[in-house]
């Protein structure tokens, strides 16, 4: 993966690297029809990228309906 590559090359210089994948539509993009389908808050996307930034822990994060997992 190339975000696994990344770590390796920039975490020794103090970067932080990480990625969220959205596992649905959210509301209020492109995407988002009008249909109800998009179930996703947009607010619910960036909590998930502020969450990782700030715990550095994990390394990745899924956002989908259900809730954020992070690994």
């Amino acid at each position: 993966k190339v975000v696994n590559q990344l770590i390796s090359e920039l975490k020794p210089d103090g970067i932080f690297v990480g990625n969220v994948f959205v596992n649905g539509m959210v509301k209020g993009t492109g995407f988002d029809d009008g249909s109800g389908a998009a179930k996703i808050e947009l607010d619910t996307v960036a909590d998930a990228f502020v969450t990782l930034v700030q715990d550095k822990t994990a390394k990745s994060a899924t956002v989908q309906r259900s809730g954020n997992m992070f690994s």
